[in-house]
């Protein structure tokens, strides 16, 4: 199909409907892979990283997307933020679909940034796991904001208000991140823009090594 769409004899009119085509082909794809990825979680590989290394290669994964809508993007981080225990593949694919959600909810030339710090208390919505601190990676927008219904819904299976959405991307980061044993929560007004908190646990004084997902890594 691929081909056919570079061959210089074809319509605008077929090119357009092979590019349909091929759009669609990798929605369904992108479904499968987060249906196989619920249904069966592979096992998470724990290392200790920076969280700084992990926001930059998020960064380079939506820089595209940034510069296509003029986007400002800014990230800060607190000073000696510790590393976390996780496994990075997984937490940057959780990244790189919150910041892919909040570059579609701002306008063109809006803002997005990221925060990371250690998390001392005060956020109703998450539990400090005894003698085991956190650190918050904040992802904030300036978008259009998310009503209450929805907000209570937002990381239900299959639940999406975005035109060829599959509402399974904020399912599966939840997944992922209860699986760390971190916590996900989200803050929205209409109008007032958006922000997910993705709490996930410091690394404990110890190698890296595989572990069973679901299981504490201690």
């Amino acid at each position: 199909m691929q081909y056919l769409n570079r061959d210089t004899s074809l319509s605008a009119d077929q090119r357009e409907n092979i590019s349909f085509i091929l759009n669609e082909v990798a929605r369904l794809n992108g479904i499968i892979t987060d249906l196989f990825k619920v249904a069966k979680p592979r096992k998470l590989l724990y290392q200790n990283v920076d969280v700084r290394e992990l926001v930059e290669r998020c960064r380079k994964s939506n820089a595209d997307l940034f510069s296509d809508k003029g986007i400002e993007f800014s990230a800060g981080f607190e000073d000696n933020l510790p590393l976390i225990e996780v496994d990075p593949d997984q937490i940057v694919q959780v990244l790189i679909n919150l910041l892919r959600n909040s570059t579609e909810a701002v306008a063109e030339g809006g803002k997005v940034s990221v925060r990371g710090y250690i998390y001392r208390g005060g956020d109703r919505e998450v539990v400090l796991e005894k003698e085991r601190d956190m650190v918050c990676i904040e992802i904030s927008d300036d978008g259009e904001g998310i009503e209450q219904e929805d907000r209570q819904r937002i990381f239900e299976p299959f639940f999406s208000k975005k035109k060829g959405g599959t509402g399974l991307g904020l399912y599966v980061s939840h997944s992922i991140i209860q699986h760390h044993q971190g916590r996900i929560t989200i803050s929205s007004e209409p109008g007032d823009g958006t922000t997910f908190k993705v709490y996930l646990p410091i690394s404990m004084p110890r190698k890296g090594g595989e572990f069973e997902a679901g299981h504490s890594p201690r």
